[in-house]
């Protein structure tokens, strides 16, 4: 009788662990009764400021997200270079991806 009780509770608990990680899973795509989240990219249409070339903040980025650091240079990114200094930004728009 023990050893019975014990299978059945092995199983009620096995099938409870798996619905439960299929409820509660680490990202959108874990789940399977979530819909995948929309993605919204924010980013500013005007900026002013005493950085180097703030207006490269503007816009979508040219780096992409697995870029690494050695992407941004001072061709693409704006350029803070010590001091006091300030950049605002300001107008922000989005696009959806």
């Amino acid at each position: 009788m023990k050893n019975k009780l014990g299978k059945k509770f092995a199983a009620i608990f096995m099938i409870a662990a798996f619905l439960f990680s299929m409820l509660a899973g680490s990202s959108t795509k874990a789940s399977i009764f979530q819909k995948e989240k929309e993605r919204v990219e924010i980013f500013p249409l005007a900026t002013e400021g005493d950085w180097d070339n703030d207006f490269r903040a503007m816009f979508l980025p040219e780096a992409g997200e697995k870029d690494g650091i050695g992407s941004f240079n001072s061709s693409n990114s704006a350029v803070y270079k010590g001091g006091a200094k300030d950049m605002i930004l300001s107008d922000f728009g989005a696009t959806r991806a």
